[in-house]
């Protein structure tokens, strides 16, 4: 009588479905952060509007924030704060790649107006002709 060895069972575990599915988690949060916006700056609070709408881009856009009061207002794209000639240089080039560049402006309510004004004059500059600025939304009140 012929007796079988059993093929001794190796202890280690399967690796490759182990990184298959490592490899796919890393592309699903690589993917998911890229939808991220990091324009949006936390610290501005805009002012309200009973009129304000929803306004639908199908270009690419650029936030610019102005936060603080008076003269201390910070301008602030992309995460780094700069200053009226840098950003009228790169609403330049910006206008240069894409001639339907949106601009939107996050200010303050607390902000000091003129800094709304020049960062305005150099979209004009830019000769960029979709600017807007954000409000929220506020409720009418009942009359």
């Amino acid at each position: 009588m012929r007796i079988r060895r059993r093929r001794e069972e190796s202890e280690e575990l399967p690796l490759t479905p182990l990184i298959d599915v490592v490899f796919l988690l890393l592309i699903f949060f690589l993917t998911a952060t890229s939808f991220y916006k990091k324009e949006k700056d936390i610290k501005v609070d805009p002012p309200t509007a009973t009129e304000a709408k929803a306004v639908a881009h199908k270009h690419a856009e650029i936030t610019v924030n102005i936060r603080g009061q008076a003269d201390h207002c910070l301008i602030v794209v992309d995460g780094n704060i700069t200053d009226i000639p840098q950003l009228t240089r790169r609403l330049v080039q910006a206008a240069r790649d894409n001639p339907r560049q949106v601009v939107i402006i996050r200010g303050d309510r607390r902000t000091y107006h003129q800094r709304v004004v020049d960062v305005l004059n150099a979209c004009k500059k830019a000769k960029i002709a979709h600017c807007y600025i954000a409000t929220t939304a506020q409720e009418q009140a009942l009359q």
